[in-house]
């Protein structure tokens, strides 16, 4: 990939644009090459290209993927120098990265963040937090979350349904998975083959 877009670049029939850099540093980071991503990341700053949100949230998720987790700090340190405030999405990227790493401090530490810094949780947010407790049988926390989601305006999905039903499942309860089945179907959210093959 890396000689045939060079020759690209150079005979002029590929102009660099973001949607290339994004792509290219994603293409990368997405199969753990981080020392090609930052490599690419550097080369398409010289060529004027100017990294925007989409390409540090890129950054920080192929650390983390690859557990870089230091470097994934610095790199939101960084985007703060350079003027590019963490959004919603920044933050479930790097939740759901401790999240798969199992490491529920630091995923709590950065949940906390998201309203620090005024931000608004979503549903995307609120699954990977009941995921986690869920796999590290935390049921009391999935409890809270739930009472949280309760009492605020987050649009729920499906897939936030699914893994609270999932939840409760390995935890044995099964009037609260009925329950969640109720309010899903009050929320407007339809149930799906996940949800029925949870629940069976």
């Amino acid at each position: 990939m890396e000689n045939s877009l060079i020759d690209m670049i150079k005979s002029g029939r590929c102009c660099p644009h973001i949607f290339t850099f994004n792509s290219v540093i994603g293409g990368y980071g997405g199969c753990g090459r981080i020392n090609e991503m930052e490599k690419w990341y550097d080369e398409f700053q010289l060529m004027g290209l100017k990294p925007e949100i989409i390409t540090y949230n890129i950054l920080i998720r192929s650390n983390g993927k690859s557990g870089l987790y230091q470097k994934m700090g610095f790199i939101m340190e960084f985007m703060k120098k350079r003027f590019f405030s963490p959004t919603i999405v920044t933050y479930n990227i790097v939740i759901d990265v401790f999240e798969k790493a199992g490491n529920i401090e630091k995923m709590d530490e950065m949940f906390l963040k998201i309203k620090h810094n005024g931000l608004k949780p979503n549903s995307i947010t609120y699954s990977s937090l009941v995921s986690a407790y869920s796999k590290t049988g935390l049921s009391g926390k999935v409890d809270s979350i739930l009472r949280q989601v309760v009492n605020s305006d987050v649009v729920l999905d499906t897939a936030f349904f699914n893994c609270a039903i999932n939840a409760y499942g390995n935890a044995g309860d099964v009037e609260k998975m009925m329950e969640l089945l109720m309010a899903m179907e009050g929320c407007g959210c339809k149930p799906n083959n996940v949800t029925f093959a949870t629940i069976i």
